[in-house]
């Protein structure tokens, strides 16, 4: 990926989005999901947890989406040899915090190498008992990075196509393919491949340099910023995704504007969870999948919600820090190998 500094949207802006929209998913994994509770964990107030926090913190999984198509943009090789070339490398971290997550089962009776083991290393397995119970996004980001390619040269012709485009993947497939139920991977991609189409509108026909010229959004008090962040994260209460695709691209842009002033303890921290976003995603799958009776007190063990975030927040970006070094080394070990 290359990204200039003078874009709208830096490098540097990418990984504080990830942080944001990682934070996001372990609130919206942790305690808008009570059924994936074990017994003896839980609280009183656990259907107000999800009733308030469900809609607004989905928008994690539609960051993600979106600064993968953003970014796209920015890509100088936009060949399916490029698209390969990242779902080998996307594939090979996966597999090993897959081995790592694995290895932790066996050692706890909680898993056997069987098919439906076998099913996850190509992350064609997910459900609560599985070791990657999150791998989904695996599935739907290797549909995504070699559609893209054939997007661009067929499909993407100009905004208006572009937007359709979007309207198109979560009305149309949803209500016009017939014979085909609308559950599993089809859904996923139904609801999220829009998003990935409103990264790339913005940076293509450079939305948010036009819109901040036309409404003068540089001019503006610390306190709008804020106000009007809030407000679209709270439209996320909608549950609606044609509401989020339509709201996305403008709540990205005033949090852009919000990160990009606010303290930096704030943007050190987002800056290291969005640098290790993707070991998070992953490793944060032990809480939920077959070995959550183990390590599920361990993440709630603070009690009150706001302190078991934290206390997960660090517990995940320790451990993502671990792997990445020891991640590192094994890659080195192969690269040397093969040289």
């Amino acid at each position: 990926m290359y990204l200039k500094e003078n874009n709208f949207i830096s490098r540097a802006d990418t990984r504080l989005l990830k942080g944001v929209a990682i934070i996001l998913m372990l609130v919206y994994h942790f305690f808008t999901f009570p059924e994936w509770y074990i017994s003896g964990i839980g609280y009183s107030y656990s259907a107000i947890l999800e009733k308030y926090l469900y809609g607004p913190t989905q928008w994690c999984v539609a960051l993600f989406a979106f600064i993968t198509g953003y970014t796209y943009y920015y890509n100088a090789n936009k060949s399916l040899f490029y698209s390969i070339l990242k779902i080998k490398n996307l594939l090979i971290n996966y597999w090993i915090l897959l081995l790592l997550l694995t290895s932790v089962a066996l050692y706890f009776n909680k898993v056997e190498l069987n098919v439906l083991w076998l099913k996850e290393i190509l992350a064609f397995s997910n459900g609560q008992d599985t070791v990657m119970v999150f791998a989904w996004y695996i599935q739907f980001y290797i549909v995504v990075i070699l559609f893209l390619p054939i997007y661009i040269k067929y499909i993407s012709k100009s905004l208006l196509y572009d937007f359709c485009t979007g309207i198109l993947f979560w009305y149309g497939l949803k209500h016009l393919i017939m014979g085909v139920e609308y559950t599993g991977f089809l859904r996923t991609i139904c609801l999220w491949m829009p998003y990935v189409f409103g990264g790339w509108m913005v940076a293509k026909y450079n939305l948010y340099f036009k819109i901040t010229d036309k409404f003068k959004l540089r001019n503006r008090s610390q306190a709008f910023y804020y106000t009007f962040t809030f407000l679209f994260f709270v439209s996320g209460l909608t549950r609606s995704h044609l509401a989020k695709y339509l709201l996305l691209p403008i709540f990205v842009l005033f949090l852009i504007y919000l990160l990009n002033n606010c303290n930096q303890i704030i943007k050190l921290v987002l800056n290291e969870f969005g640098k290790y976003s993707m070991e998070i995603w992953f490793l944060h799958c032990m809480f939920f999948n077959i070995t959550k009776e183990i390590f599920q007190p361990v993440a709630f063990y603070p009690g009150n919600p706001v302190l078991v975030l934290i206390w997960v927040m660090l517990l995940c970006l320790g451990m993502a820090k671990c792997i990445d070094l020891t991640k590192s080394k094994i890659l080195e070990c192969i690269c040397i190998k093969r040289s």
